[in-house]
């Protein structure tokens, strides 16, 4: 199976998004007025924080992922150290909680879990393909480093 720079990310942002579109539609026909918090401020002040970090991750992770994939390496490093997809760490704990947190909004809150979900389903593939190219360097990394939730603890300042 081959997989290009872009691993499984077109299919996971399609579904991601079409699961999101869905829920928004939802929120829009059923209850526009469905609160998380009170304080929009405070919504937003959090949507805020998970934007930021959702920006970092991609950035961080997909500048090196375009650089390294015609290199073939295996990335250990940097945001991979924290987690093995940052980029979906990126989506899944960064722009949807984000998108939430906006809308504030139980409906739409929905959408984490599916996108975790669709992550979980689809993120094998990419990985029978890493485990292919890279081997017993990729199952060690693997068995040390979690999929998508960030290990901030390994972090080296």
């Amino acid at each position: 199976m081959k997989i290009g720079k872009h691993g499984i990310g077109v299919k996971l942002g399609a579904l991601g998004f079409s699961y999101g579109l869905l829920s928004f539609i939802i929120w829009l026909i059923i209850s526009p007025n469905d609160k998380i918090f009170s304080n929009y401020i405070f919504s937003i002040s959090l949507s805020f924080i998970f934007f930021i970090y959702g920006v970092l991750m991609l950035y961080l992770s997909i500048k090196r992922v375009l650089a390294a994939y015609d290199e073939g390496k295996l990335l250990t490093d940097g945001t991979f150290s924290l987690c093995r997809h940052p980029a979906y760490s990126a989506w899944v704990l960064g722009f949807a909680p984000a998108v939430v947190f906006i809308f504030n909004s139980l409906i739409i809150l929905s959408t984490i879990p599916a996108i975790y979900l669709i992550f979980r389903i689809l993120i094998p593939k990419e990985e029978e393909f890493l485990l292919n190219k890279f081997g017993d360097d990729y199952l060690s990394y693997k068995k040390n480093v979690w999929a998508i939730f960030p290990m901030f603890w390994k972090i080296k300042f």
